[in-house]
């Protein structure tokens, strides 16, 4: 059985530059010693206005970061990962000089680190947005602005929203909605069926807020033979060969899982080799 403490590489490459802290911007054609200074002369102001060192406690107003497009974050307690080996082997010497191995070898992989997306789409609101005339909603809409106008939802059907003081709006609606995002933390003040607190640009707060979660696990099966001749005459030999089946929820902590049910991520590894 071995342990495996949590790769530092996690708080540099994943956290760093995170609001409220850091931000990110875009900016095109500028040069590489004045990236704020635009080919044409035109100057983009850092966003930010310097370095950002809010004091502990301090309230934030995470719409200027806006959009967040990415925001991770660990777990309360993060549990260390293990695995675990095991292995059944035989051998037989069919001659002097020659050694027959035949076995079974596996390993199981525990509380493995993987991306977990805290703030997936409502792929409800989606299709329910699809029923309603002149509306359309698919893949990547998560972070697309909706307008439903007053009486658009037809009756009996139900539109179910992703936050907001009511769970569901039943056609024909009474009031106008406004979506900014189908996340659930997509706009945290945003009221759909008055508007209030909505972002009037139509970009989210948040996108995809993502924790680094002991969520996934791994197995592997195999069966193993080689055939070794030892040095005789001049002559040694090794031949193996090996059948196996590598399965895992994430082959790397940077693999995404199924948010609503992890287990039902879990197919041939990214490293698996059948035979070999």
């Amino acid at each position: 059985m071995f342990y495996d403490s949590n790769e530092e590489l996690l708080l540099g490459e994943n956290f760093t530059a995170q609001p409220p802290f850091g931000g990110s911007t875009s900016i095109t054609d500028t040069f590489f010693n004045t990236p704020f200074l635009g080919q044409d002369g035109s100057i983009t102001p850092n966003p930010f206005h310097g370095f950002l060192d809010p004091k502990p406690g301090s309230p934030v107003d995470f719409a200027l970061f806006r959009p967040i497009t990415l925001y991770g974050n660990f777990p309360q307690t993060l549990r260390n990962q293990f695995s675990d080996h095991y292995h059944l082997t035989v051998q037989r010497e069919l001659t002097r000089d020659t050694l027959w191995q035949f076995g079974y070898v596996g390993s199981r992989g525990h509380r493995l680190l993987a991306v977990l997306d805290q703030n997936y789409g409502n792929p409800q609101t989606c299709l329910d947005l699809i029923q309603i005339p002149g509306m359309s909603c698919g893949p990547f809409g998560a972070d697309s602005a909706y307008s439903v106008p007053v009486g658009a939802i037809p009756p009996g059907v139900t539109l179910h929203l992703p936050y907001g003081s009511v769970p569901t709006v039943t056609g024909p609606n009474a009031n106008p909605i406004t979506l900014v995002g189908l996340r659930k933390y997509s706009s945290p003040f945003c009221e759909p069926t008055t508007g209030a607190g909505c972002p009037p640009d139509g970009v989210p707060v948040f996108a995809s807020i993502f924790g680094l979660m002991p969520v996934a696990n791994s197995s592997y099966n195999s069966f193993q033979t080689l055939l070794k001749q030892r040095l005789s005459h001049g002559l040694q030999s090794l031949v193996s060969y090996t059948w196996s089946r590598s399965l895992d929820n994430a082959s790397s902590f940077e693999n995404a899982v199924n948010p609503i049910d992890p287990r039902k991520s879990r197919s041939p590894s990214c490293l698996t080799r059948p035979t070999v």
